[in-house]
């Protein structure tokens, strides 16, 4: 493939330029700024695509808004000739491709120039200064390695791949690495094994402290049901207690009250009877005394005239007398029950200093008295588990302190400064004896002589076997020593434990009289008195509610006590205006109102006198009314059997206690509906008394019990903790189960990655095999060319790349950096000459020789002229040295002019 011409209408510097390329080797001279790059970025870019944009990236978009891109002839050997053509702002950027009177986009571009792809023309057929600058980087192995890669892909990317695959895989996992990912997992696999096995031997000790801890639970859990039980039923008793005065009244109106009550018809017309009798026993009784006074009344009185004049007012004043009676009633009822209830308050106020200008407030239904009861177990429960903690730090101190004693006591030499085989002084006595028996023996007769070497051979043998234990007791000292440091490490520890918890338990004294001050100020702040301590208002804190109800009943009943007195007192006045005619003074208001009736009947005679001079018309009348009250007796007779009654004088006698049974039925079922529920059999007082303090008695000894499992079950709690801080077994597996995961899954990736690397490796190698004799011969004669027949031959010995010039070996690594570019040059120009029959891209140099000698230019020059036979060759420069060589050589030279200013542009 052939680049025929380009026409720039918008790129970078270039505004409506056309340049034509032929079919060799060709040179593009230009100053530096004077837009060679760009020339080869536009062909790159109607090629591939236009560049993105970014902060980094040089930016070819024209900036006095022109239009972007533009168009490339291309001659394909296979296709013939066409047009490319590419506008950012037509098609969204798209290629639009002209071949034989048809018309494609990019997917027909990509048909065209296939194999060829931006990569492939970037590392094959681009000859840039920053590709040689990186492999003169490289290492001896790598710039081999990377040789090898460019002469069988003809780039340095597989090799570039494969040491990516290699560096992934090195960040992964090394064998001596410590910080690697696997590395690291693999240690963490190593000890969390070692704790599986660890917790594997307490799973026993484990369950059995779960089972006890189980035990306990169920046990707590059955006296808290109790517990909760007997409260109810403490609860249920206090208010018993609270209301046995009314348990008492109901108890006397269920042994008092009548049975039967007769039909409400019956009552009322014996109530009608009662009251018409009634009336007429009065009237005659008036004409009885009237006839009797008739002849004395004194017409003239003074006291008459004052009644004809005040005898509505005092009539209506008479008509109060029942009402009066009433009130008095009341008041005296009312007077009585004040005096108890005052006395219940006193009784409470005395109890707990409460004062009424100031009286309690209720709290039980509060979310603070809530809180404070949850913040009170609370602490609570903090205090017990820290009781138990110093409790089994003390215990553990108490066996670590016996075992450091006995240890001491073993060995005593543990606290001691003694230099280590020093020989004791009396290490030399049994010897000494020994040897003055065998001396003695010598001279005594037998058997004396037997009984003198026994002697020194049990010395001899009792000093070796001391001397044996010894060896023995001095070998395992270390073990000992070591054995009691090891306890007196963990005594410190252990210790440390004590003064933690110890300060723990400062810490929360110091919040449990945070917290009583915060119920010293709750029971200020609700007027609560001496009931200021949670367990007192526990108990107790439902007298708070009486209390207050009692308060409200006092109120009321004072309250309707002073209308009855404001009442009684207006009719009271009332009496001042009979002052003068009747001795009302210093009486009480019920004698002044009996003195005001006689006063109205007396003058009422005197009047009825004053009217009916004639006596027989008196005894007239008070026949009729005997003859009526006879008949009205006779009419009700058979109601009166009806209730067993013989007079009427007896009906109302009857008619009150029938009201007043009445009154105490009413009652009764009130009683009934409130104390049935609370009373479900009959109890005396004492019984009730007796109860209460069994039950008292009998639930401290369960909240004791319940404490004390309470506490036990903590304990175990602790210890159960203890075992699990580092994971329950379950745990564990599930831990080692996730670990097992990620480092399977690190693993395959790091296996991936070196399989990776390894398969490039090996791909390398196979087509190095195939492909590498052919290379190293057109190389080695490049290689003559550009260093004028100074190396003639590239060998590939023990697996190293080596130039010869025939008569000594030169491997790469002695090779200095500009040999080196000569060597990478030439392989490079060998893998394009092996692919020149594809010809798939034009060769595009960008400065390729800047670190070039003259010497060497003018050989690389001699080269592109040679290679152009085969290759269309591109090269840009900015060297005027290069110049003069390509006219020397009769090469196409081409001077860049008319590019505008990029900062205008």
């Amino acid at each position: 493939m052939k680049i025929l011409r380009i026409e720039i209408a918008a790129f970078g510097k270039w505004r409506q330029k056309i340049f034509d390329f032929s079919s060799g080797n060709q040179l593009f001279y230009g100053e530096n700024e004077a837009g060679k790059s760009t020339i080869y970025q536009f062909i790159q870019a109607i090629l591939f695509g236009f560049p993105s944009k970014g902060r980094k990236k040089k930016d070819y978009t024209p900036k006095d808004g022109a239009a972007y891109g533009g168009r490339l002839w291309i001659e394909h050997p296979v296709h013939g000739e066409f047009l490319v053509e590419r506008y950012k702002q037509q098609n969204r950027g798209k290629a639009k491709v002209t071949l034989n009177g048809q018309i494609g986009s990019d997917d027909l571009l990509e048909k065209l120039i296939a194999p060829l792809t931006k990569e492939l023309f970037q590392q094959v057929f681009t000859f840039q200064q920053e590709q040689l600058t990186e492999l003169d980087h490289l290492r001896e192995k790598e710039l081999h390695d990377a040789l090898i890669s460019l002469g069988i892909t003809g780039s340095s990317h597989v090799f570039q791949k494969r040491q990516e695959y290699y560096q992934q895989a090195q960040q992964l996992f090394k064998k001596k690495g410590q910080k690697l990912p696997i590395n690291q997992k693999l240690n963490d696999w190593k000890i969390l094994q070692d704790k599986i096995r660890q917790k594997q031997n307490q799973e026993a000790v484990f369950g059995e402290l779960i089972n006890q801890e189980n035990d306990y639970r169920k046990q707590q859990e059955r006296l808290l049901k109790q517990l909760k039980d007997m409260n109810e039923q403490f609860t249920r008793l206090k208010q018993q207690e609270m209301n046995f005065s009314l348990y008492e009244e109901w108890q006397q109106l269920n042994e008092n009250t009548l049975d039967d009550i007769p039909e409400e018809q019956l009552l009322l017309d014996l109530s009608e009877f009662s009251k018409r009798y009634q009336q007429m026993s009065e009237r005659l009784e008036e004409l009885e005394e009237t006839l009797e006074k008739h002849s004395g009344m004194d017409q003239q009185s003074a006291r008459y005239y004052f009644y004809l004049e005040q005898e509505d007012t005092l009539k209506e004043l008479l008509q109060q007398q029942l009402s009066t009676e009433q009130l008095n009633n009341e008041r005296q009822r009312l007077q009585i029950e004040t005096r108890e209830t005052e006395s219940e308050l006193k009784i409470l106020e005395q109890r707990w200093q409460w004062f009424r200008n100031n009286e309690p407030k209720e709290f039980l239904d509060e979310e603070e008295w809530k809180e404070l009861i949850a913040e009170n177990r609370q602490l609570q429960d903090r205090s017990n588990q820290m009781q138990i903690r110093l409790q089994i730090a003390k215990e553990q101190q108490q066996t670590i302190e016996a075992e450091v004693n006995r240890l001491e006591e073993t060995y005593p030499s543990l606290v001691q400064i003694q230099p280590e085989n020093e020989p004791t002084n009396n290490d030399w006595k049994p010897y000494a004896l020994g040897a003055a028996a065998v001396v003695v023996g010598l001279f005594v007769p037998m058997p004396w002589k037997l009984l003198f070497f026994a002697t020194a051979v049990g010395l001899i043998a009792y000093r070796f076997y001391q001397g044996k234990n010894g060896t023995n007791q001095n070998n395992r000292f270390p073990e000992i020593k070591g054995m009691w440091q090891e306890k007196l490490g963990q005594l410190d520890v252990v210790l440390a434990q004590i003064e933690e918890i110890s300060q723990s338990k400062k810490q929360n004294q110091e919040e449990q009289l945070s917290f009583q001050r915060k119920v010293a100020e709750f029971a200020f702040q609700h007027s609560l008195g001496k009931m200021n301590s949670l367990t007192i208002m526990q108990e107790y804190g439902q007298e708070v509610a009486d209390y207050l109800k009692l308060r409200e009943v006092f109120d009321r009943k004072q309250k309707r006590e002073e209308e009855i007195h404001q009442k009684l007192a207006q009719i009271d006045q009332k009496f001042d205006a009979v002052k003068e005619w009747l001795p009302v003074q210093d009486k009480m208001i019920s004698e002044k109102m009996s003195l005001l009736s006689n006063f109205i009947q007396e003058m009422e005679q005197m009047k009825f006198a004053r009217s009916y001079q004639q006596n027989t018309l008196l005894k007239q009348e008070i026949n009729q009314l005997k003859k009526k009250q006879k008949l009205w007796i006779q009419q009700y007779s058979e109601k009166m059997q009806q209730v067993s009654l013989s007079y009427p004088s007896e009906v109302p006698a009857y008619l009150q206690k029938a009201k007043q049974t009445k009154q105490k039925i009413k009652r009764l079922t009130e009683l009934n509906e409130l104390l049935t529920p609370l009373f479900p059999k009959k109890v005396t007082r004492v019984q009730l008394l007796s109860e209460l303090k069994h039950l008292q008695e009998t639930r401290a000894q369960l909240q004791a019990e319940e404490k004390s499992v309470s506490e036990q079950r903590q304990r175990i709690q602790l210890q159960v903790e203890e075992l699990q801080r580092d994971g329950t077994l379950d745990e564990l597996y599930q831990q080692a189960s996730r670990q097992k995961a990620e480092l399977q899954q690190l693993l395959t990736k790091w296996g991936g990655l070196e399989i990776a690397g390894t398969f490039l490796g090996d791909l390398s190698t196979e087509m190095s095999e195939r492909q590498l004799p052919q290379l190293l011969k057109a190389a080695g004669h490049y290689l003559s060319i550009l260093t004028k027949d100074k190396y003639q031959e590239i060998l590939l010995k023990n697996d190293t790349l080596t130039l010869t010039d025939g008569y000594t070996d030169f491997p790469i690594y002695e090779l200095s950096t500009g040999t080196k570019d000569q060597l990478i040059m030439a392989m490079r120009f060998a893998y394009l000459s092996l692919e020149a029959n594809r010809a798939l891209c034009p060769i595009i140099i960008d400065d390729g020789w800047l670190h070039y000698d003259h010497q060497r230019k003018y050989r690389l020059a001699e080269l592109l002229a040679g290679f152009g036979e085969k290759y269309q060759i591109i090269c840009f420069s900015s060297d005027q040295e290069m110049v003069s060589y390509y006219q020397e050589l009769q090469q196409s030279v081409n001077k860049l002019e008319g590019a505008n200013n990029e900062k205008t542009s």
